[in-house]
Order: structure tokens, then sequence, then C-alpha cells
């Protein structure tokens, strides 16, 4: 064994740190015995040789044989070593047996015995009675020194209003709940389109219910974020758009479906052709200039002369004839309302035959989805 100055003692045989021990923990080479053969011997005295023969070398001493402790890795001389063994009742007791499962049949050293030992009977004896404490002896009391005036607890800023309460996170509702406040949000996005369609007779206004539907599913979503709330809010989008693209067409169609012009002036209109017709076989003059059409009117296809002895002999007539020719008018060209597969029809052709009508509605998809899924907050 050889020993530099300020390195650490290592094991010639297998390198192990030895951290002044006598016996190596790893392979278990006594130091003792290896510093023997490592250190140079003095030189041993031949024997006197006879003449013609050479010295006989004088033999060495043994070194006695040595293990180390188990536990705390001393060294023990051969045979004051104990084995750790179940068998033994003093050694088990003191051990224990997880102990002794786990080094059995290793040696033990004679303190590590005993100090399991004293360990097991302090464990058995319990724990020892506490000595009663003396009472301290009455401390005058010195007198109070007069402190600064305190702010009053109004004045005086709290360590919770200076840092913001963190909310804790809402957590998610069920399925059920977005459906239903994208539902009440779209309701409430339909009244506006309707009424700006009424005012300025443009479908663009659909636009409008994205931000309503996304923003009932977002009410309603709470801590569910992106995709899923997203889509929800963009399929109710696009429902609540063909609702109201087809409650405009349905109006469209009723319009174009419906009379023009009221069943009285129709028929005032017809006495008025046949007087036209008279006074032009009479070779009256009984052409409309271009400048009397200008508003639409029956009584602008006429000169102002012919219609006023239209509605003069209408008026001379008495009102149960006036109210039956009505009816008879209205029974004969009565125009029946359009089916609600006719305004499908005729909303679907629109639709694909006008792009903006695809494009207003991506659009508008789009707006509750990122409403829906929380991206625009």
């Amino acid at each position: 064994m050889s020993v530099a100055t300020g390195s650490p003692v290592r094991c010639m045989r297998c390198a192990t740190i030895l951290r002044n021990r006598s016996v190596c923990p790893s392979c278990g080479t006594e130091v003792g015995a290896v510093a023997q053969v490592a250190e140079p011997a003095a030189p041993a005295e031949a024997a006197p040789a006879s003449a013609g023969r050479p010295p006989e070398p004088v033999a060495k001493a043994a070194a006695p044989k040595k293990v180390a402790c188990a536990l705390c890795y001393a060294s023990i001389a051969s045979g004051e070593e104990q084995v750790i063994a179940a068998e033994r009742p003093e050694i088990a007791q003191a051990l224990g047996e997880a102990v002794v499962a786990q080094y059995a049949g290793q040696p033990i050293c004679e303190n590590c015995l005993q100090t399991y030992r004293e360990k097991a009977q302090r464990r058995k004896a319990g724990p020892a009675p506490q000595p009663a404490t003396p009472e301290p002896a009455p401390v005058a009391k010195l007198p109070r020194r007069a402190s600064a005036p305190q702010p009053a607890a109004s004045e005086a800023p709290s360590a919770a209003a200076e840092a913001p309460a963190r909310k804790p996170a809402p957590a998610p509702q069920p399925f059920y709940m977005w459906i239903l406040g994208g539902l009440v949000g779209g309701l409430i996005g339909c009244a506006p389109v309707l009424l700006l369609y009424k005012l300025t007779e443009w479908a663009i206004w659909v636009i409008l219910v994205g931000p309503f539907v996304g923003g009932g599913v977002r009410s309603n979503a709470k801590g569910a974020y992106g995709l899923l709330p997203g889509l929800t809010a963009a399929f109710l989008t696009l429902f609540f758009c063909v609702v109201n693209l087809y409650v405009i067409t349905r109006w469209e169609l009723s319009e174009t479906f419906s009379s023009r012009y009221p069943a009285e002036q129709v028929l005032i209109a017809q006495m008025a052709e046949e007087i036209k017709d008279e006074w032009a076989a009479n070779g009256n003059d009984v052409s409309v200039p271009f400048e009397y059409i200008e508003n639409e009117r029956l009584e602008d296809d006429y000169p102002p002369e012919i219609w006023e002895a239209a509605q003069k002999e209408w008026g001379n007539l008495e009102e149960q004839e006036r109210q039956a020719r009505i009816q008879e008018y209205e029974a004969e060209n009565e125009v029946e309302q359009p089916s609600g597969l006719l305004t499908l029809i005729v909303l679907a052709i629109g639709m694909l035959f006008r792009p903006t009508f695809l494009i207003v509605l991506g659009l508008t998809a789009f707006g509750a989805y990122k409403t829906g899924a929380g991206f625009s907050q």
C-alpha cells in the first residue's frame, strides 16, 4: 500500500477509498497485510553458510487474518467476530429481523452488537420520564416604551389589497349549456338582421348573427376553450344564417306572387279601358304622353280625363255591386302563398348562383368560431 501525501488512501487491489479503515469494504483485503508486502522489508540475516553451500533464507512470519464488520466496516481479528444469524437469540433481538435478513451470515464486531443491544433494551423500556423543569423566576417588568402611533386600519394598505387576488378558474359547463347559450344568442341576433332587411332590403345583414351566437356559447362554455366550443358556435351560426335567409326568401316570394295593384284600382282601370276604346272609336286622340308614366300606377297609363270619367262611373255604382265585383275579382285572381319546399329550393338556387351568399356565410361562421373558442379575448 503506497500512500501519497494529501491524496486519499486507496486499496491496492480494487482502488476503493479506505477512509481510515484497516480492511477494504469492497474486496475485504487487509490493509496491514498489503502494507507489509508492499513496503520494503529489512534484509534478513542469512544463516551462516557452511563451506560450499549457499545461505538459506529466513521464513517470514505470517500476518494475522482479519475480516471487516458488515455494519461499520471495522477490522476484526480472526476468531473475534460473530456471525449475524437468526439462530442466535441475542443477535436476532438486538439487530432486528430486517438487519438479520439483509446481513445474514456476515461478521459483526462486538461494538456494533453492543450498540444494537442497547437500542433494543431502550425500545423495550419505553420512553424515559422527562424530569420536571423548575418554573422560571418571575422577571421584573421594565417600563414600556411609548411606541409610535400606528396608522389607522383604513390607511394601512393591506397585503391583500396590494397583491391582486387571482380568481379561480371557472369549471367547464356541460355541452348542452353551450348549445343553449348559442340558441339564445342566435334568437337575439335574428331580430336586428330582419329589421335591417326590412329597412334596407339587404340580406348581407345575416353576418351579424355570428357575434351573438359566439358570445352565447362563450358565456356558457366558461373554462372550456379551443376547438370544441368554436365548432359549436360555427355550426349554430350556419343554422341561424339559413333560417334568416329562409325568412327573407319567403318574404320576397310572397311579394312576387302577391297582387301588384288593389282590386278596386284594377276594376277602375278596366272601366277606363272601355272608355278609351269608345273615345278612340269616335276619333278622339287617347294616346298617353311618355312623361305620364313615371310612378308605375295604373292611372298613369291613361289620359287624366279618361281616368276621371272611369272613377266617376265607378262611384255611380251601388255599394253592394262594387263589393260584389271586388270579391269576384279576388276569387278569380287569388294567388297562393309559396310553400316551404318552394322557398328552400329558391334559397338553394340563389346560394349556388350567388357566391356572395357563400362568402358571407363563411365569414360569419369564422367570426363565430373565434368568439366561441375564446381566441378573441
